[in-house]
């Protein structure tokens, strides 16, 4: 198990190669004062993600937005859209980390979603909350 002193190195360098242009990384001052757009703030976020599976969760599942994307895609699945984290990261200053990855999907394409989903990660508690979506 990592220090929390080579964590906190592990989480500065993933910062410093995804924003090589901030120098500061302070909570008080040097953080980026704009959104850091979709891309960036989503490879942050899974860099960190990945760094803490590693250290900390060796035996997690390793669900993340690319791969979910992908798996959607090949299934054909047209009507959907990232939430979450990984939907509004692109918004933020400062990238965050988080473990789970959702998904907002048409209501006709759910039994293709979850069999497509279970299909790639079988081991996944399935969860479906099928509220509707007031208009």
């Amino acid at each position: 198990m990592l220090s929390s002193d080579e964590r906190n190195a592990r989480i500065l360098a993933t910062l410093k190669q995804t924003m090589p242009h901030v120098t500061n990384f302070s909570h008080d001052i040097g953080l980026p004062t704009k959104p850091v757009g979709h891309r960036s703030g989503s490879m942050t976020s899974t860099a960190i993600i990945r760094s803490y599976r590693k250290d900390h969760r060796r035996g997690s599942q390793h669900v993340e937005p690319q791969v979910v994307i992908e798996v959607l895609e090949q299934a054909h699945i047209r009507r959907w859209v990232l939430m979450g984290l990984y939907g509004y990261v692109g918004y933020l200053a400062m990238p965050r980390a988080t473990q789970d990855v959702h998904i907002l999907v048409a209501d006709d394409e759910i039994e293709r979603v979850v069999e497509a989903i279970c299909k790639r990660w079988p081991a996944l508690q399935l969860t479906i909350d099928k509220k509707p979506f007031p208009i």
